[in-house]
């Protein structure tokens, strides 16, 4: 990603994301929540978009559901694969 727009994400207006605080929990292990977030970002429009942003970007999406993932899996996409010998 160009790192001069690292920090910006753009956004349609229409992510079902807007204004709802389920996509920040208190608790990662309250699956019901969790869950609830996860099954709207599979009807957004740019959840591709979003979970490479948060991807690219850990330091700015330290928290909460992005794309479609937790924190947790977030770190485990971002893990260097082990070398091959």
């Amino acid at each position: 990603m160009d790192t001069s727009t690292a920090a910006v994400f753009t956004t349609t207006g229409a992510e079902p994301c807007v204004g709802l605080d389920v996509f920040f929990p208190d608790d990662y292990h309250d699956n019901r929540e969790v869950n609830r977030a996860k099954a709207l970002c599979r009807t957004c429009p740019v959840l591709q978009e979003c979970r490479a942003w948060a991807l690219d970007n850990p330091t700015l999406a330290t928290h909460g559901i992005w794309g479609g993932l937790t924190p947790k899996q977030r770190s485990t996409y971002r893990r260097p694969a082990p070398a091959r010998t």
